[in-house]
């Protein structure tokens, strides 16, 4: 048992000691680090659009509505972590919690720019079984009122306001509440992507002009 304290001791010491909580949200850090994370969210291909009358809002509180951010933080505490990421059009804050939803622990991640809620998701990393999924779906499709099942990669839900929820349903279930959809900022992001393609296609033509030139 001494031995193992020693070791245990040295490797603190030493700089490059391995953290895995460091780690996990480095992580994190580099899935949110580009534009094309956000953009893909509202990207749903083939997928079955789930029409919703209701409203999709992470509080109803007034409180909420006057100052998210500080309504979060009053209700949730200190977050786990909190990144910012910089974009040409401004900062996306992301706080990071660890809760209980209902009886399940779930990762909450809430994404802000410029004191907007624009994005929040619950990861459900601890799910022992089918069963418990499927509750957690069937609480989803009552709560909005769907006629049908929910299949997490064949489908995503959607009010008359835009605001989507959409599912990832790979190793973990995550589900992400999106309200961006309408605004200026998706508008911002669309554009910088488009620019940043015309750029790339304008590298490509002039290699293959100087390779045409100079063959």
């Amino acid at each position: 048992m001494r031995v193992l304290r020693k070791i245990l001791k040295l490797f603190r010491k030493n700089k490059y000691y391995y953290n895995p909580r460091k780690y996990y949200y480095e992580k994190l850090l580099d899935n949110y680090s580009s534009i094309e994370s956000y953009i893909g969210l509202v990207k749903h291909n083939d997928k079955q659009a789930l029409l919703t009358d209701l409203d999709i809002s992470f509080s109803n509180e007034p409180d909420f509505k006057k100052n998210p951010k500080i309504y979060t933080q009053k209700n949730y505490g200190k977050p786990n972590y909190t990144i910012v990421n910089n974009f040409p059009f401004g900062e996306i804050t992301i706080l990071f919690y660890r809760i209980f939803l209902g009886n399940y622990k779930a990762k909450l991640k809430l994404h802000f720019f410029q004191n907007s809620l624009i994005v929040y998701s619950y990861t459900f990393s601890y799910l022992g079984n089918g069963s418990e999924k499927k509750n957690i779906l069937n609480v989803l499709k009552e709560k909005y009122k769907i006629n049908k099942d929910i299949i997490p990669n064949e489908c995503y839900i959607v009010n008359k306001k835009g605001t989507m929820i959409t599912f990832s349903d790979n190793i973990d279930l995550t589900i992400y509440y999106i309200d961006y959809i309408n605004s200026a900022i998706y508008d911002q992001m669309n554009n910088i992507i488009k620019g940043d393609q015309q750029l790339k296609e304008r590298k490509i033509k002039r290699k293959k002009q100087e390779l045409f030139k100079n063959l």
